[in-house]
């Protein structure tokens, strides 16, 4: 796998997690508002859903992209273009494959690659340094018969992943009254119940692939401060489950709160009773443990539900991949190749062409369709838009199975003939063109084109195509995968007026 592939996979998810962490910041004073903290804190399961989202399936269809009359390769800014040629005209086929060039001088590593080691370095040295924290806190911890503990003054904390262990201050049982350690230790139960530092070492993952981006860091202070007032809550309900307001439990809370003051930051595997959050911030959030029962299992439901439909919308609003699209594509042939009994085709393009005074260039091009001609005189059209011309190629099928193409230049629009046809052989030989260009400097177009059939199931078939479709722009892959679908209704509606009307007649369908 090459640079590319890794920096549009880092740009997709960076999008992806922005995205999320956008949406729970404008959501948030709103869901404060509604929900309880146990809701408003599952619902920062919504960034790795989002995150995750382009391994789920599609189950909703995206935006309707529209249908330009103009080739798509020019109705984008050049600033956009893929390095592939725009998409056939024909909808069932793709665009031509283009031969990667290389993007730096020999000797000069390309910007992408530099790209990717910084981002590689810092999340190296992010990794490094909350591996150091987190070592550091463990060699300050001393092992006592009763529990860990910690320097006086510290924060009591909760360490480990799925078997915690509690880290209790020297000066515990004399800073804190009785009622006090029973609420902290009952808020550090419920981090061990809910196996939060687990959660904590996802959102501090994440941290290391993201922290480029300011967004992150925002991110996981919010995360961790919700993830307090949601302890908080818990504790309080389960305290006075009748009475969840009671003013001296409420007031004994914030003076356990008040009494602690840690200084430094805990590590990743660690959930303590006080961080260095604002103090107001927590203090504040208590009151929205105040909820009745049927309102929390309602609002971690409603979360749920939120986190769910937005990773759906989200996943529905992104652009086809090559290989969501291959398998569309191979589903299609599949069942069309089903439905009328034939094997289906793949068509591999083989072209040599120079424009003007550039030089010769090479390119292959493959197209996969089901089997649409009869053992009748019929033909099939396909068009491949290049620069500023097309190719045009026209496969007709003779009685007894005989294929026998041509092939001619277009303009660039695809409509007006420049040549005339010419047969070419299949698998053999090539078939030479030429034709002035209507437009600009009346430059001359030559071609050189081969044409060979070859079954869309082979591995060597198959691998060209993928390479092909991953060259290919969303946009062109997402006008593919629209016409699959189109296609498919509409042969499922012709298949269900048959039968109807065989059913009308008294016959078998």
């Amino acid at each position: 796998m090459t640079e590319a592939p890794w920096i549009q996979l880092l740009a997709t998810q960076t999008l992806l997690f922005s995205a999320a962490v956008l949406l729970l910041a404008l959501l948030r004073p709103l869901l404060r508002r509604l929900l309880d903290a146990g809701a408003i804190y599952l619902a920062w399961l919504l960034v790795p859903l989002m995150m995750l989202s382009p391994a789920l399936p599609r189950l909703l269809q995206g935006q309707v992209l529209p249908s330009p009359v103009q080739p798509l390769e020019r109705a984008v800014p050049a600033w956009l273009r893929t390095p592939s040629a725009a998409a056939a005209q024909t909808p069932a086929s793709s665009a031509p494959a283009a031969r990667p060039q290389p993007d730096a001088a020999p000797g000069r590593p390309a910007p992408q690659a530099l790209a990717l080691a910084g981002w590689g370095l810092g999340a190296l040295a992010l990794l490094a340094l909350l591996a150091q924290r987190q070592r550091r806190f463990n060699d300050r911890l001393l092992r006592q018969a009763d529990a860990w503990r910690a320097p006086a003054g510290e924060s009591p904390a909760l360490m480990g992943l799925w078997h915690g262990r509690l880290v209790l201050p020297q000066d515990f049982e004399t800073r804190f009254s009785a009622r006090e350690q029973a609420l902290i230790l009952a808020h550090e139960a419920v981090h061990a119940r809910r196996h939060d530092n687990a959660w904590n070492l996802l959102a501090a993952g994440l941290l290391v692939l993201q922290w480029f981006n300011p967004l992150a860091w925002w991110a996981l202070r919010a995360m961790r401060l919700d993830q307090e007032v949601a302890c908080d809550a818990a504790v309080l309900n389960q305290a006075h489950p009748h009475n969840p307001g009671e003013e001296p439990l409420v007031k004994t809370y914030v003076n356990a709160l008040l009494k602690s003051h840690p200084q430094r930051a805990l590590p990743v595997l660690s959930t303590g009773w006080a961080h260095r959050h604002p103090l107001l911030e927590r203090v504040k959030g208590l009151r929205l443990h105040r909820r009745p029962a049927w309102q929390r299992v309602l609002g971690r439901g409603g979360a749920i539900g939120l986190c769910l439909g937005l990773t759906v919308l989200a996943r529905a609003a992104q652009p086809v991949s090559g290989s969501e699209a291959f398998e569309r594509m191979m589903q299609h042939l599949e069942k069309e190749s089903a439905t009328l009994g034939a094997r289906p085709i793949g068509l591999v393009v083989q072209l040599d062409s120079q424009q003007g005074q550039e030089g010769w260039k090479h390119k292959d091009m493959v197209f996969a369709f089901a089997h649409p001609l009869q053992d009748t005189y019929s033909q099939m059209q396909l068009v491949a838009p290049m620069k500023d011309w097309c190719l045009g190629m026209h496969l007709y099928r003779m009685p007894g199975g005989e294929f026998r193409p041509r092939t001619e230049i277009l303009d660039k629009d695809c409509r007006k003939t420049l040549t005339e046809l010419q047969p070419v052989i299949l698998g053999k030989g090539q078939t030479s063109l030429m034709a002035r260009l209507p437009q600009g400097a009346q430059e001359v177009v030559q071609a050189q084109v081969s044409l060979r059939l070859e079954d869309p199931r082979s591995e060597a078939f198959q691998a060209l195509y993928r390479q092909q479709l991953e060259e290919m722009s969303p946009q062109q892959r997402a006008r593919m995968t629209e016409y699959l679908d189109e296609h498919s209704r509409h042969h499922s509606a012709l298949q269900a007026q048959d039968k109807a009307w065989r059913l009308s007649r008294g016959e078998q369908p």
